[in-house]
């Protein structure tokens, strides 16, 4: 999503819980993400945000609002995901 809509205000940040560092860094060096990827091995924001699974995604809108969550990833929701994306971005 970060490349689709590169140009628009579009920002995507996951947030790594993994406690062993050199090991998230050498899976994202093996397989790079494309986004921006902050390490939170204390889990604050996981907390923060009541991540229930992983992985968890969050639409917040530009004010900070959380307009939608996810649990998990299922192929079968891909597109109604991105259409709540293409909407927030035209607000």
């Amino acid at each position: 999503m970060q490349r689709r809509y590169a140009g628009s205000d579009l920002l995507v940040v996951a947030v790594n819980v993994d406690q062993d560092r050199k090991a998230a860094d050498q899976f994202l060096a093996a397989v790079p993400a494309g986004f921006r990827v902050e390490f939170d091995p204390a889990g604050t924001l996981a907390t923060q945000f009541g991540v229930t699974a992983m992985p968890m995604s969050f639409l917040i809108d530009r004010k900070g609002a959380v307009r939608e969550r996810h649990s998990g990833f299922r192929e079968a929701v891909k597109t109604q995901r991105e259409q709540s994306i293409v909407k927030l971005l035209k607000e």
